[in-house]
């Protein structure tokens, strides 16, 4: 987590998660539910932050994040109705804000989000930014298979 490796550092916190299932530690649920946040896996997220509170119900991180949480999840849900309706302006500000939600945790963006920038720019006919943001995904996924590359 310290060296913003949250994919791995996910994986880790999930394993040590399952090793305390008897008795979690919440220290444990409030790393794992931080290392969900930094991928954008925002439900997952809340029910272990749910699960922190059954056990510490006043955790000041844990209310901290909680608020995080749920504003991320406010974000993607606005992205998701608006482009239902081809709302396109504020599904791109949606998105920003999911952007900046997680990139200022220094986090993970998914993959799918990428995505939705290229179908925000294809739906308004912007063919040179979908492109740009097409190339970003594969530069992206280029470096990450390098960055776990044995």
């Amino acid at each position: 987590m310290a060296l913003k490796r949250f994919r791995p550092a996910l994986e880790d916190c999930q394993n040590a998660a399952t090793l305390q299932s008897a008795s979690p530690s919440p220290k444990t649920l409030l790393r794992l539910a931080k290392c969900q946040l930094a991928t954008g896996s925002s439900s997952p997220a809340l029910s272990t932050i749910r699960a922190l509170f059954a056990i510490e119900p006043k955790n000041p991180q844990a209310v901290l994040l909680r608020d995080k949480i749920q504003q991320l999840e406010s974000h993607v849900n606005t992205f998701e109705q608006a482009r239902e309706k081809k709302d396109w302006g504020l599904a791109r500000l949606a998105l920003d804000k999911c952007l900046q939600a997680i990139e200022g945790e220094g986090g993970d963006v998914p993959a799918e989000w990428r995505y939705w920038r290229i179908q925000l720019e294809l739906s308004k006919g912007n063919w040179e930014a979908a492109n740009i943001s097409a190339k970003f995904v594969i530069i992206k996924i280029q470096t990450t298979r390098l960055s776990f590359s044995p």
